[in-house]
């Protein structure tokens, strides 16, 4: 089956028609509204829309662009030449859109923040001097940070002191680019991957004691509902956003179980982001998610599940 460009339109985000009454079914039947107040924005990513959109970056922002959205993460930005990242960066401004989230640093198997292991000391530095260079250099939004692993609980207190004292410097070289530092949890099992910032609570408890405007969390709905038996409830959710509200600027969501567009597991998304909404919720969320179905149709069906969460006709 074939696509048009007017095809692809059709069911794009306009960015004009805001977020009135958005509803969303989960598979228990309930049903949620979003507030047409809303100000939060939805976030894709690069590499979500490549049948669409195209394999270029350049061609995919102006895809995304043309159904509505003006934010775009880009997780594999630190990873591209310098003027591959201003190449894009230049295209989101053309098109009015701005780079969300890249990946800044990601330590799952080191002491990074340990004053004892001095490697990996050096190599959360070098990697905090590129971070900022990209931020400079693209202006992106967000940069994400899994801060690494402790060893013990002697480790982990000296881990936890010098993590402070570094995000805190890292925030605030970011935040000279307008740019917000964003702690990641995993949600791991403890006994594998000792993370500093493991649970969402942990990252928030790390977030507090940075003690910095521009050091936030992202809430990894998925990670988060799909932790220990994965039975976990939207009103445990709730709690737990609710718990750290005054830290959590972003949320990454897909759908439970298999982390794909909202309509296709057990999440009532329509409640959960009428609650966001209700609550002044105003930063992003992110599209953190695969697709139900392959290729274009797949793709497709992304739009249209987002299309009807976001309250638009068909």
């Amino acid at each position: 089956m074939t696509f048009s460009r007017r095809d692809v339109l059709k069911i794009g985000l306009s960015a004009s028609a805001g977020l009135a009454t958005a509803t969303a079914r989960d598979s228990r039947g309930s049903r949620g509204s979003v507030s047409p107040t809303a100000d939060w924005r939805l976030s894709p990513h690069l590499g979500q829309f490549p049948n669409l959109g195209g394999e270029d970056p350049v061609q995919e922002l102006s895809f995304l662009a043309e159904q509505g959205f003006t934010i775009v993460d880009d997780y594999a930005l630190m990873g591209r030449a310098p003027a591959e990242q201003a190449r894009i960066a230049d295209a989101a401004f053309a098109r009015g859109m701005q780079l969300g989230a890249f990946v800044g640093l990601s330590e799952l198997g080191r002491l990074a923040f340990g004053k004892e292991c001095r490697s990996g000391t050096a190599n959360v530095s070098s990697a905090i001097r590129s971070a900022v260079d990209v931020a400079q250099r693209t202006g992106a939004r967000y940069c994400l940070v899994v801060p690494g692993c402790h060893e013990g609980e002697t480790i982990q207190a000296r881990s936890w002191a010098e993590a402070t004292r570094q995000l805190h410097r890292f925030a605030d070289q970011l935040a000279a680019h307008g740019t917000t530092l964003l702690i990641e949890s995993l949600h791991l099992d403890r006994s594998r991957r000792p993370l500093l910032a493991n649970t969402l609570s942990d990252a928030v408890r790390l977030s507090r004691a940075v003690g910095h405007p521009d050091c936030r969390v992202v809430c990894d709905v998925y990670r988060w509902m799909t932790a220990g038996d994965g039975g976990r409830s939207l009103a445990e959710l709730l709690s737990a956003v609710e718990a750290g509200w005054d830290q959590i600027a972003t949320f990454q969501i897909g759908d439970v179980p298999g982390r794909k567009e909202p309509g296709t597991g057990r999440l009532d998304f329509g409640r959960f982001l009428a609650w966001l909404s209700e609550r002044g919720f105003d930063g992003t969320i992110q599209m953190e998610h695969g697709a139900s179905q392959p290729g274009a149709e797949g793709e497709l069906a992304v739009l249209a599940a987002y299309k009807q969460l976001c309250g638009q006709p068909s």
